[in-house]
C-alpha cells in the first residue's frame, strides 16, 4: 500500500517518465493492456487501480455490452482510480458498475470523458484534479457520467515534500503531512502555476521548516498560518507577497535571508510567545519589513487548521492571562504538553475561553498548566482527547454549554455520549461528591491530585475504573456504592485494588424481589422459594412446608365392553384414596323378538345386566324406538348409555303376518288337494308344504302368490302313501319376507 501511496503521490508531479508500480508478494495484481499505448494495473487486495501512459495514450472506447475492460469481471473491488502519465482520455463505459468506486485521481492530460465511463458508479465521491476548475470545465463529458460531475472536487493535490502533499482550492492553499518540505530552489512547486490565486496558506501541524522560495512572488497570498512544528522560516520563503497576516509560532527559532522583503505596509505579525522569545529569534538582517513591523501582536498563533489562540489581559490580574481559542474545526494534537504552542506562558493562564466553532480538544493541549482555574468548552465541541487534561492543580471547575449534546459537566466533565466520566477539578474544595447515574466508566486519572475529597459516590451504572483514577486524593478516605458488595466486585477497577483495600467501602443492603419457587412443594417433600437481589442478582432461599392432600375423584365411564371406574386420589403426590368398578353392560335384551300382527303398536321392555351379573338400573340410560311398529315388519330398539356408561346398543324384534289353518284335506289317485282359510290383511300370500315324515325332513314347499288362492292339489306322488300337509302365510317388506308360523299339520293316504 505504501509503495501505491507513493505512485499516487507521485502522480501530478510534472514528470515525463513512468514511475514503477509493485506490490506485495502476496497481492493479486492485474497488468494488462486497456488501449492504444495505454495499461493498468490493479492491485486486488486494496483496489487500488493506476492507468498509465508515457506517450500520449488512448484508452478504449467500450460499448458496454459486446466489448467490455478486462477488469469487468473484477468492477466490484475497484475502490479508486488514479490516472497519470500523457492518458488523453478515459473511454466510454471504462468503470460502468464499479459501485465501490470512491476516488478518481485525475491529470491534466485528460481532455475527455466517454459516455457512460462512469454510470452506476454511486460510491464516487472525490475527484482530485491536478489543475483548475476552469481547466476542468473545459474536459468534454459524455452523457451518463452524472457520478462523476456530481463528485466533490478537489484541486491541485501533489508532492511538496517526502512525506507531505500539498492541494489548492478556492484561493487556498493546504499543506500537509511530516517533516521538511522540498528544497524549492532546485525544484518549482506546481502551485507557482497559481501564484496570483493563492490568498490563503495553510500549513499543517507535524512539518518542521518552511523551504526557501516556497511563497515568494506570490501577488495574492494575505494569509499565511504556520504550525507550531516548524522551526525555521527559508530563505525569501515568503518574498514579494501580498501578506497582511501571518501567524508565526514560538517554537521558530531561525528567519532566514530575505524571508520577509517587499511586503505590503498593512502587515500583522501573530507571534505565538512574548516579546523576550520574538528577540531570542535568530532573524537575518535582510528581513527588514519583518524586523520593522509596525504591527506586532504577541502570543498568537494558530492551533488547528482553521482555529487560532491568543493570549488576552485579564482586568485587574497584572500576569495573568486568558487563552482564547477561536476558528473553526478541530484543534491539533500534542505528542507532549510541551509541544502546544503556548506552553512557554502556561504559568500565566488562568483562564481558557474555547470559542464556538471549535470541535475538539487536542491531546496534551492543556496539560501542566499550573495557574488555570476555569475552563470554557463551547457547543460546538464534540470530541475531547483523553490527554487533553493533565495536571491541572489550579483547576476549580469546568464550564460546558448547556447547548453541548456530547459532553455535561457537574463541575466535572462528563463524555454524554459514551456515559464516561472525564476530569474532576483538582481545586475544587467540596469533600463530597456523588457522580451521576449513568456513568459507565471512570477515566484514568479522573480524581488525581484533588486534596479535598473525602468522600465519592459511585453509581450503579459504573463498570470501569481506569488506572490511578484517585492518585494522590490525600484525603479520601470513603466509598459509597450504591449497590451491593456482590455488583462492585465485578467492577474492572484497574490498579485501584489497594487503595479500595486501604479505605473504607460502603456497600447497599441486597434488595431482594419478591420471590420465585424454584421447587414446589408437594404432599411427600417441602419445596423451595428463590429471593433474588434486584441489584446484584445474588440469590438466597427459603423452605416452603409439605402440602396436605388434594383429593380429586376421577371418573373413567364403562364403555359396552370394558369396565369403568371411580377413582379418588391426590392431585399432588398421586395416592389413591379410593376405586371402584363400573361394570360395563355384557348383555343387554328385549322382553320379546318376535310378535304376531294383530293391528296393534308392538314396544318390548329392555333389560341391561352388567360384566358382574347384576341387573343395571334404567337411570344409566335410555331407549327409542323405532316408528310404527304395528305392522309387519323388522323394528330396531336403540340403548344409548348415560352417566357413567357410554355408548349404544341396537336391538332388533319382528311382527309376524297372522297364520292360517287347513279348512280340508282331501286325497286322490296318487295326490290330494289342501284347502286353507283366507287371510288378506298384513298378507302378501301364502306357502303349502309336505312331507312323508311328522317331522317335515326334507319336505317340499310350494309358495303362491296372492291372497286370493286358497287350495292347491298335487299329484303324481306315490299311491297309498301318507303325506303330512302344514301351510302359512307370509308378507314381503322393502324385499323381505316375513312368515307366519306354521299351521297345525293334517295328514292324507293318498290313493292307488
Amino acid at each position: 500500500m505504501k509503495r501505491f501511496v507513493s505512485i499516487i503521490l507521485s502522480l501530478f508531479i510534472v514528470l515525463s517518465i513512468i514511475p514503477t508500480f509493485a506490490v506485495s508478494a502476496n497481492a493479486g495484481t492485474e497488468d494488462e493492456s486497456c488501449g492504444k499505448k495505454v495499461n493498468f494495473i490493479l492491485d486486488k487486495d486494496t483496489g487500488n487501480m493506476v492507468i498509465y501512459s508515457s506517450n500520449s495514450g488512448s484508452m478504449t472506447d467500450f460499448n458496454g455490452a459486446d466489448t467490455v475492460p478486462v477488469w469487468y469481471n473484477n468492477r466490484s473491488i475497484i475502490k479508486s482510480v488514479a490516472i497519470f502519465g500523457s492518458v488523453k482520455n478515459i473511454g466510454s463505459y471504462a468503470f460502468e458498475g464499479c459501485n465501490n468506486l470512491e476516488v478518481l485521481y485525475m491529470p491534466t492530460n485528460v481532455l475527455t470523458i466517454g459516455e457512460n465511463a462512469f454510470a452506476g458508479c454511486d460510491s464516487l465521491s472525490s475527484v482530485v484534479y491536478s489543475n483548475s476548475q476552469e481547466q476542468l470545465d473545459a474536459v468534454t463529458v459524455g452523457a451518463g457520467n452524472e457520478a462523476f460531475t456530481s463528485a466533490a472536487k478537489t484541486f491541485y493535490a501533489c508532492s511538496a515534500g517526502k512525506d507531505i502533499l500539498w492541494s489548492y482550492n478556492d484561493g487556498k492553499l493546504d499543506i500537509t503531512g511530516f517533516g521538511d518540505m522540498y528544497d524549492l530552489e532546485e525544484y518549482e512547486p506546481g502551485w507557482k502555476t497559481l501564484a496570483s490565486s493563492v490568498t490563503t496558506v495553510n500549513v499543517s501541524n507535524g512539518i518542521t521548516n518552511i523551504a526557501d522560495y516556497a511563497f515568494s512572488e506570490m501577488s495574492s497570498l494575505v494569509t499565511a498560518y504556520i504550525p507550531n512544528t516548524v522551526t525555521a522560516l527559508g530563505v525569501y520563503s515568503f518574498d514579494s507577497t501580498a501578506l497582511t497576516d501571518i501567524y508565526i509560532p514560538a517554537s521558530v527559532q531561525v528567519i532566514s535571508p530575505s524571508a520577509f522583503n517587499a511586503l505590503t505596509d498593512a502587515f500583522t505579525v501573530h507571534y505565538g510567545g512574548n516579546e523576550e522569545m520574538w528577540n531570542a529569534i535568530n532573524i537575518d538582517s535582510s528581513n527588514t519589513d519583518i524586523l520593522s513591523v509596525a504591527n506586532m501582536l504577541y502570543c498568537q498563533g494558530v492551533t488547528g487548521d482553521n482555529v487560532q489562540w491568543k493570549l488576552a489581559d485579564i482586568e485587574g490580574l497584572e500576569n495573568g492571562k486568558e487563552l482564547v481559542i477561536t476558528g473553526t474545526g478541530d484543534m491539533y494534537n500534542y505528542d507532549d504538553y510541551t509541544k502546544a504552542p503556548w506552553s512557554a506562558l502556561a504559568s500565566s493562564i488562568i483562564y481558557i475561553n474555547i470559542k464556538n466553532g471549535v470541535t475538539s480538544i487536542g491531546a496534551h493541549s492543556f496539560d501542566k498548566l499550573s495557574s488555570m482555574i476555569s475552563l470554557v468548552i463551547p457547543a460546538s465541541v464534540e470530541t475531547i482527547d483523553n490527554t487533553a487534561f493533565g495536571s491541572m492543580p489550579a483547576l476549580k471547575e469546568y464550564q460546558v454549554s448547556e447547548d453541548n449534546t456530547h459532553y455535561a459537566n457537574d463541575f466535572a466533565l462528563i463524555d454524554v455520549t459514551t456515559n464516561t466520566f472525564i476530569a474532576y477539578p483538582q481545586a475544587r474544595e467540596a469533600e463530597e461528591y456523588k457522580l451521576p447515574d449513568g456513568v459507565t466508566t471512570i477515566n484514568s486519572r479522573a480524581f488525581a491530585g484533588n486534596k479535598n475529597i473525602k468522600s465519592i459516590t459511585i453509581p450503579l451504572s459504573v463498570n470501569i475504573i481506569g488506572d490511578d483514577a484517585f492518585a494522590d486524593c490525600d484525603s479520601l478516605s470513603c466509598i459509597n456504592y450504591n449497590g451491593c458488595n456482590t455488583l462492585f466486585d465485578k467492577i474492572d477497577v484497574g490498579n485501584n485494588g489497594d487503595m479500595f483495600s486501604a479505605i473504607t467501602v460502603n456497600y447497599a443492603d441486597h434488595d431482594y424481589n419478591a420471590g420465585v419457587v424454584t421447587k414446589k412443594a408437594t404432599c411427600t417433600s417441602t419445596g423451595v422459594k428463590t429471593y433474588t437481589c434486584k441489584v446484584c442478582n445474588v440469590t438466597k432461599t427459603e423452605s416452603i412446608p409439605k402440602l396436605a392432600h388434594a383429593y380429586k375423584t376421577y371418573t373413567t365411564r364403562a364403555t359396552t365392553s370394558k369396565n369403568g371406574s371411580v377413582v379418588t386420589k391426590c392431585t399432588v403426590c398421586g395416592a389413591v384414596k379410593s376405586k371402584s368398578t363400573i361394570y360395563y353392560p355384557k348383555t343387554v335384551t328385549l322382553s320379546a323378538t318376535s310378535y304376531t300382527y294383530d293391528g296393534k303398536v308392538k314396544k318390548p321392555s329392555v333389560k341391561v345386566v352388567g360384566s358382574n351379573g347384576k341387573t343395571i338400573s334404567s337411570s344409566n340410560y335410555t331407549i327409542s324406538y323405532a316408528s310404527g311398529r304395528k305392522n309387519v315388519g323388522k323394528y330396531a330398539v336403540k340403548v344409548t348409555f348415560k352417566g357413567k356408561y357410554s355408548g349404544t346398543k341396537t336391538l332388533y324384534f319382528t311382527i309376524k303376518p297372522k297364520a292360517t289353518s287347513i279348512s280340508s284335506l282331501a286325497a286322490k289317485s296318487k295326490g290330494f288337494t289342501v284347502k286353507w282359510y283366507r287371510r288378506s290383511t298384513q298378507t302378501t300370500g301364502y306357502q303349502v308344504q309336505y312331507s312323508t315324515s311328522s317331522k317335515f325332513t326334507s319336505p317340499k314347499t310350494y309358495t303362491i302368490s296372492g291372497t286370493s288362492t286358497i287350495s292347491k292339489s298335487f299329484s303324481k306322488l306315490t299311491a297309498k302313501k301318507r303325506y303330512y300337509v302344514r301351510v302359512r302365510t307370509y308378507k314381503t317388506v322393502n324385499g323381505t319376507r316375513y312368515y307366519s308360523s306354521w299351521s297345525k299339520a293334517r295328514y292324507v293316504t293318498t290313493k292307488s
